[in-house]
């Protein structure tokens, strides 16, 4: 009995603990649920107004890109079907927020609303920046935030909203939209449960089926059209992580007998002779004359002017121009000339166009001048240079821009134009302290400075204008403005062609005054002694994405005219070029006519002579570069892989879809094996051998570290702290004797940085003056970004290992002393702090 009754016992005491923490069980369960109850309805209240302003900026996109793209049927009707898009892209969105915000309310309702509506806002004013930037450009915004400095991305998305006030006053009011419809509307609204429940069955659906949550671009036989469908923010989401899988995919790094694989199959495909497997682009140089059968040519070698507008395209310049030309002069000037209708540029930026018509050269991994150490190449200005033409380089920009400068002058170019003199007026700066350089009428003018006091020829004078660049500030701009809405008012246009001229009106009335410059450049060269004996060349860098293109190839759509007094009479031509066909048509040219003392039997040519065929047909076999460095375009005779898309290219470049799989396969086979020849020759070194690469002008070797004695502290990483805007010099006082008027530099280093934004990376500063006091007092500073010099991207948090080559020009205005050169540290933006070590550079003098 006592042993039951100590069971009995027990028994009760277990049921009473059992009955509390049963209680407390159910207790705490109750309140779990009613905080779960209460998070998931604050969460549903908040996201159902960023689901609206998504809706209304579906909206807006509608109204400010849809309507424009005069070449779709209907094209709300794409806008609409991309609602179900959006809705897709927030139910991801709104899953992976939930799991954060629910445990985040049970700890702090306040911190959980505050996290919920800075995550909601930021990915407001972000989604509004990528319509905007698609308004602009008729692209959306893809991977090239990474491809390029984020702080060069970051710009363009301030300029495009906050240089625009009405973009701004919309994303303002968006933002406060957002707030208004949740505090006056959502805040205290119950969701009944069937809704909340179709909810969490939508979103981790959505999420698990994530693969489908963008459309495929084979459904539609426009790529705009899937574009204007495609929510934007997963379009840069799905297209970035495309990017970061495959961006390794064909770096040329597999064995030796994939590699013959590869140069077998490239070489197959090309209509060259090649002479080896070594340099697989390097090829027998069979180049025919096909101009000069078009010219009087005299008995001396002809000057040679080429002219790159920034930005002229065929959208408002040309007969075919889409609305109307906006280029009176050039359209005359194109009816005496040699004009090629269908002419493409290599690359939807200008970073491809100097490369390509000075080298015709593959484009490397981010385009071929932005390589921090150029391979081995042979190009136009060696080759003239060599046989004794003056080659000058004009511009009025910034000769850091896409590395143009370093390009130019890597080529032993003679003269690079770096000084105006306080006669010469900048154009403006707009609000982010962004300005394009001196404007058209400036450079020609100064140009002509240059050409009086050098007294050489023959030469070739290459140009680069820039006022049709961002920002468009120019003290002409009113009276443009005048004449662009007089212009406006007597074209017979669509209101949508209308509205959209009206959007980009900066950049048209900046197009109207580079035409009267050029108009003005062909009148004074006129007086100019040397102009019957002078060929000029005329042509973009690049399609403006300002105007709404046609299709893909539309991008690449840029005017070509060759002019000359000693042209026998004009002639149009309607087959497709590049400016990768200019290099080898000029040199044939020359070669032909000339009996050139020293031209190359072998060149690495990518593409033939122009074409020159009056119909039209395409010959091409060609890669295009988009602004994002993808090589996703590639021209194959008279078809266009667009992506994975396939479309036959009609006269006057139309577009027209194509079902035919096993020739998509063909061209998709060979655009992967280019890139993979394109990785190989370029990172490699194997465009060219060195012994080909054309005449190097003889160096001096200068100055070099570190010495055998610093050999050892060199190894040690040193810390330096770099104040925002100055110099923290470290090598300091080289001097560089009178006689050599340029300087080659070539430097290595390896840093360490634990800063993640750009702003805070430094640039090596390379920086001289005179040491004679009466000298011009100009302090002459070229920087080299630590990002830019590594060319596998900088890691921060990391030792990176950077490097460059550079050529520089050391003439000063009236020097007479030596020259004093420094090295140092340089922060634009931000303090910054670096580590470095290994640090190792050598200087070079060179006399001519």
């Amino acid at each position: 009995m006592p042993h039951c009754s100590f069971n009995i016992c027990i028994s009760y005491r277990f049921l009473q603990v059992l009955h509390r923490n049963t209680a407390s069980f159910l207790y705490v369960s109750c309140v779990f649920m009613e905080k779960l109850k209460s998070s998931i309805q604050k969460f549903f209240q908040i996201n159902a107004s960023f689901l609206l302003c998504i809706f209304l900026l579906r909206i807006f996109e509608n109204f400010s890109v849809a309507i424009r793209y005069f070449d779709i049927k209907q094209p709300y009707l794409f806008e609409f079907l991309g609602l179900v898009y959006d809705l897709w892209a927030v139910l991801i969105y709104s899953f992976a927020l939930l799991l954060l915000f629910v445990p985040l309310y049970s700890l702090s309702k306040k911190t959980a609303e505050a996290f919920l509506h800075l995550a909601n806002t930021s990915s407001l004013m972000f989604y509004f920046s990528f319509i905007v930037i698609f308004s602009e450009r008729t692209a959306p915004f893809d991977h090239e935030f990474f491809t390029r400095e984020a702080s060069e991305s970051i710009y363009t998305i301030k300029t495009f909203i906050f240089n625009n006030p009405t973009d701004l006053f919309l994303l303002i009011a968006t933002v406060g939209l957002y707030f208004l419809v949740y505090i006056k509307l959502l805040r205290h609204r119950s969701f009944g449960k069937k809704l909340l429940s179709a909810c969490f069955v939508l979103m981790p659906l959505a999420t698990a089926f994530l693969r489908f949550a963008m459309p495929q671009p084979s459904w539609f036989q426009l790529t705009r059209s899937y574009y204007l469908t495609c929510n934007k923010a997963m379009y840069w989401a799905t297209d970035s992580y495309r990017y970061f899988t495959t961006h390794d995919a064909f770096e040329a790094n597999g064995s030796a007998a994939a590699l013959e694989k590869e140069i077998d199959f490239y070489q197959s495909k090309q209509s060259f002779r090649f002479v080896g497997k070594e340099y697989p682009l390097m090829h027998e140089d069979r180049s025919t004359d096909v101009l000069g059968v078009f010219f009087n040519l005299g008995k001396t070698p002809p000057n040679i002017v080429i002219l790159v507008v920034e930005s002229l395209s065929n959208d408002f310049s040309g007969d075919r121009a889409k609305p109307a030309s906006f280029t009176p002069f050039l359209d005359s000037l194109a009816k005496k000339s040699l004009y090629w209708s269908n002419f493409l540029s290599c690359a939807t930026g200008s970073f491809a166009v100097y490369p390509a018509m000075m080298g015709s050269v593959p484009y490397g991994k981010n385009g071929f001048s932005l390589m921090t150490v150029l391979p081995d190449h042979n190009s136009l200005i060696k080759i003239l240079r060599n046989n004794h033409y003056y080659t000058t380089f004009m511009t009025g920009f910034d000769l850091d821009y896409y590395n143009m400068g370093s390009f130019m002058r890597q080529q032993g170019t003679d003269f690079v134009l770096t000084s105006y003199g306080p006669k010469y007026k900048m154009m403006g700066m707009d609000s982010n302290g962004w300005m394009a350089g001196y404007p058209d009428d400036a450079l020609y003018a100064r140009s002509f400075e240059v050409l009086d006091s050098v007294q050489k020829t023959p030469y070739l004078n290459t140009y680069f204008t820039l006022t049709t660049h961002e920002p468009y500030i120019f003290d002409q701009s009113k009276e443009y403005e005048k004449r662009f809405q007089h212009q406006l008012k007597n074209l017979n246009l669509k209101p949508a062609q209308r509205n959209a001229l009206i959007r980009c009106k900066a950049f048209m009335r900046t197009v109207m005054f580079s035409d009267d410059c050029i108009r003005k450049f062909m009148e004074d060269y006129k007086k100019r002694k040397e102009y019957s004996n002078t060929i000029f060349f005329i042509t973009g860098d690049h399609h403006d994405g300002m105007y709404p293109s046609a299709s893909c190839i539309d991008d690449y759509h840029v005017p070509m005219m060759i002019f000359s007094p000693m042209l026998k009479h004009p002639v149009r031509f309607e087959a497709l070029n590049t400016h990768n066909n200019i290099a080898p048509s000029i040199l044939a040219l020359l070669e032909h006519n000339y009996h050139l003392e020293h031209t190359p039997s072998e060149v690495p040519w990518v593409a033939d002579v122009l074409d020159t065929c009056r119909s039209f047909r395409s010959q091409l076999n060609s890669p295009l570069m988009l602004y994002s460095r993808e090589i996703d375009d590639y021209i194959y005779k008279d078809y266009l892989v667009d992506n994975d898309g396939l479309f036959k290219i009609k006269p006057n470049l139309v577009l027209e879809p194509v079902k035919n799989e096993e020739l998509r396969t063909k061209i998709l086979r060979i655009r992967e094996n280019y890139k993979y020849i394109n990785s190989y020759v370029c990172t490699k070194n194997k465009l060219c051998p060195a012994d080909k690469a054309g005449k190097k002008s003889k160096q001096t070797l200068l100055y070099t570290y570190p010495s055998p004695k610093d050999s050892v502290n060199n190894a040690k990483e040193k810390l330096f702290s770099i104040p925002k805007r100055k110099h923290q010099t470290f090598i300091s006082d080289i001097v560089i004797p009178k006689r050599y008027k340029k300087i080659a530099v070539s430097v290595q280093l390896e840093s360490y940085t634990d800063y993640t934004s750009p702003s805070n990376f430094p640039e090596l500063s390379i920086d001289f003056k005179s040491s004679d006091p009466n000298a011009s007092k100009d302090r002459f500073n070229y920087c080299k970004s630590l990002i830019d010099m590594t060319e596998a991207g900088y890691q921060p948090k990391k030792w990176n290992h950077s490097k460059a080559y550079d050529i520089y020009n050391t003439i000063i205005p009236d020097q007479k002393g030596d020259l004093h050169l420094a090295i140092s540290l340089y922060s634009y933006d931000l303090e910054s702090k670096l580590k470095m070590r290994n640090f190792a550079i050598a200087i070079y003098g060179i006399e001519q």
